[in-house]
């Protein structure tokens, strides 16, 4: 079972898969998201169909269609720059981890996601790699922000994951060499980890 907001009574209900779906459908239409939904329908269909032929018959999971799709979505959105919506593709990504209780993998995520975050990253629409236009940065310091909900899944994920704080201080080290090269940081994985261990001994 389901809890959506009814669009015509604007209220809570408890409703099935199906009904959800077509709440869904109708708040797209109210919210001019009607296409988009469309099309990200046909993706999660031609997705599962590929997984399927993949698994030589064998129905892949809706978690394994989500991560396929959010793995695109993931190489799209940083062959372009696009920081801040690659990050929220990540952050997903740690979801789908924490929810399947993959912790040590889910905080892998959530520390990327901290990390970028301390850069401050922007969607400059440029192809990695290509000079940007005066006044684009794929990273300004002045929006860095930790968020702190994400920082409450590290931290619930590392106790389940039974990771300390120098455990979680190795992970970012790690990913500072796992994508270096790769992401444009502006900041090293020490200086971010100062960042974020002071606003996790704050929660």
């Amino acid at each position: 079972m389901y809890v959506r907001t009814d669009p015509e009574t604007n209220s809570r209900v408890v409703v099935t898969a199906e009904r959800a779906e077509e709440i869904e459908d109708e708040w797209s239409k109210i919210n001019g998201t009607w296409e988009y939904r469309q099309e990200e329908k046909r993706r999660y269909e031609a997705t599962k169909e590929q997984l399927t032929k993949n698994f030589k018959g064998v129905v892949p999971s809706d978690n394994d269609i989500k991560w396929s799709l959010l793995n695109e979505d993931s190489i799209k959105h940083a062959s372009v720059q696009d920081w801040g919506l690659y990050r929220n593709t990540i952050f997903q990504m740690g979801e789908i981890l924490r929810k399947e209780e993959k912790h040590s993998m889910a905080i892998e995520k959530y520390l990327l996601v901290c990390y970028i975050d301390t850069c401050g990253p922007n969607n400059v629409g440029v192809p990695l790699g290509q000079k940007l236009e005066f006044g684009q940065k794929a990273f300004s310091k002045e929006f860095a922000f930790l968020a702190p909900g994400v920082l409450e899944r590290v931290q619930k994920s590392a106790k389940a994951a039974n990771k300390d704080l120098d455990g979680l201080k190795v992970v970012i080290l790690d990913i500072g060499l796992k994508y270096k090269g790769a992401i444009p940081f502006t900041i090293s994985p020490e200086e971010s980890w100062e960042e974020i261990i002071k606003e996790l001994k704050k929660l």
